[in-house]
């Protein structure tokens, strides 16, 4: 279906036109979740933001779900979907290191572009299957650091903080 019908059909059943996505970044590890600010209106979006997770150390989850998502009214929809195995990034033992990642750009896939209401597919832009369709591209780097829990000054909370992150030359 044409871009534009489908544009003029959504801005006549919620009265807005929306040519553009409001993407950000939702990050999932062991139980919890962070995401970055809404970008609105915007195919190009820039974050340079970190999403920190607190977490024991070795970890019971293997792996980081990572996806871009449109912010909507009524509904987020997954825009690409991309898992970090930790095991891969990662190597347990006497001389084992801490998963590090990146930066790198990763790419997201998921279902083709076919501009309907309801999109038949939408299980593969949740990551539920092999993703046919490049949706987006993200730079992103992984680091992981041992907190001294029994210094006072550092904050062991388990919530996710998200914070300014210096831009990385790509």
């Amino acid at each position: 279906m044409n871009t534009s019908i489908m544009a003029n059909v959504k801005k006549a059943l919620i009265g807005e036109n929306k040519d553009l996505v409001d993407p950000y970044v939702q990050v999932a590890f062991a139980g919890q979740k962070g995401k970055t600010s809404i970008q609105k209106s915007s195919y190009e979006p820039l974050w340079n933001e970190q999403i920190i997770f607190t977490e024991m150390f070795p970890p019971l989850c293997k792996r980081i779900k990572i996806q871009i998502r449109d912010s909507d009214k009524v509904n987020d929809m997954a825009i690409g979907t991309h898992f970090i195995d930790l095991r891969k990034i990662s190597n347990e033992g006497d001389k084992g290191f801490l998963p590090t990642f990146g930066p790198a750009w990763v790419n997201m896939y998921g279902s083709t572009r076919n501009y309907t209401l309801m999109d038949e597919h939408q299980e593969l832009n949740e990551g539920l299957g092999e993703g046919v369709s490049f949706r987006a591209r993200l730079l992103l780097g992984l680091a992981v650091e041992i907190l001294d829990t029994t210094n006072p000054e550092i904050n062991s909370s388990t919530e996710v903080q998200v914070e300014q992150a210096t831009a990385v030359a790509d």
